[in-house]
């Protein structure tokens, strides 16, 4: 796609305001979509961190791992708030 600003100078200067906000609202919503991940990322690890070093069984590591992508899945398509478990 080729944006081409309009050739008068005022409409330009008009043109160009609306695309520099246009990013800025972009690269905005892309911080805070980072800052999510991170911060889901953080909690993930924490809860693999706090898993029982006695864990009997790789069924039951499996189960928890499952169980987590699921409410990630859950919270990335939903934009409800990650609880893992």
């Amino acid at each position: 796609m080729v944006l081409e600003p309009p050739l008068e100078e005022d409409e330009r200067r008009t043109y160009t305001k609306t695309q520099q906000q246009a990013i800025r609202r972009a690269k905005a919503v892309l911080d805070a979509e980072i800052a999510k991940v991170d911060k889901a990322l953080e909690q993930y690890s924490c809860a693999a961190d706090s898993l029982d070093h006695d864990v009997s069984s790789i069924e039951e590591i499996l189960q928890k791992v499952t169980s987590n992508v699921e409410a990630a899945t859950t919270h990335w398509t939903g934009h409800m708030p990650l609880q893992l478990r």
